[in-house]
């Protein structure tokens, strides 16, 4: 975190008691590592974590979380559900886990409420608080998603560490850009810049692909998932594996694809594997 010295003066202390005040109701976020494919193809679908703690300063019921994504605004990431999210973070105080999915900002989400960028849409408030790589080249746009359900709570002292993943449908262009990450923690302000962190992950190429590659058209609903799972697909399926996150089977099932059972099945994410003649594709799904 950030240290600021303040000279107090007799004139300064009611200010600075005010300031101080609100210093406490922080949060420390900060991004840890971001685990990009080494290679992007146009036209496929790639899944970004973001490694990331947050230390809370005061007893806190609950706060949104806020990820910004800076990518090429012909990727249309707004639109067809272009780019989606999931979280999970662990309590290092009680161990508890907290675990959703990331979308849009809903119509009645309040925005940014405190100075600088107050009354501005988060697109907006990103432009001005996080800009752009000073070598950022092409036209390129920060989308912003919030949690889902319910706020993330962090007590005094508690850290949350975990990931975010964020699943991204490239554009089908081949591009020269630069990919952002913004991690905001609550929606008061952007000036507190211990709220939330940047990363700039450095000019690369997407190129079109030069190989005839396999591709399965299959599609998953619902996500989040409960007892039941669909997969649609044109593609003549042979069978799905269900994996946990560290990679053990869990599951497999050779047929009734379009109404799957996942009674047994706890809550949390896994590794889905579509597997056909054509080759395979696997997806992160979570069942709540």
């Amino acid at each position: 975190m950030k240290k600021i010295t303040f000279k107090l003066t007799k004139q300064r202390v009611a200010k600075v008691f005010l300031l101080f005040s609100f210093l406490l109701l922080t949060m420390c976020v900060t991004i840890n590592s971001i685990n990009e494919p080494p290679n992007i193809t146009a036209g496929s679908t790639i899944d970004v974590t973001i490694n990331t703690t947050i230390l809370g300063e005061v007893d806190d019921a609950g706060q949104w979380l806020y990820v910004a994504f800076l990518a090429p605004a012909a990727w249309d990431l707004e639109n067809n559900g272009n780019l989606t999210g999931t979280y999970e973070f662990t309590s290092d105080v009680t161990m508890v886990q907290s675990m959703g999915t990331l979308a849009l900002p809903p119509m009645d989400d309040p925005g940014p409420q405190n100075p600088p960028t107050a009354g501005q849409t988060w697109e907006e408030s990103c432009n001005a608080a996080f800009g752009f790589a000073s070598n950022t080249p092409g036209d390129v746009k920060w989308v912003v998603l919030r949690s889902e359900g319910a706020k993330i709570p962090v007590a005094n002292t508690e850290e949350l560490a975990g990931s975010i993943t964020l699943t991204i449908n490239v554009g089908a262009a081949a591009v020269t850009t630069e990919l952002g990450y913004g991690v905001l923690i609550g929606n008061y302000d952007f000036e507190n810049s211990d709220r939330w962190d940047l990363e700039f992950t450095g000019v690369k190429g997407i190129t079109l692909s030069t190989e005839e590659v396999a591709s399965i058209d299959a599609h998953f609903h619902p996500n989040p998932f409960n007892n039941t799972l669909s997969i649609d697909s044109q593609t003549a399926l042979k069978k799905v594996e269900f994996y946990s996150i560290t990679g053990q089977k869990i599951k497999e099932i050779s047929s009734n694809f379009k109404t799957i059972s996942t009674d047994d099945l706890s809550n949390g994410f896994y590794i889905v594997k579509v597997l056909s003649d054509k080759g395979s594709i696997t997806k992160k799904l979570i069942k709540k």
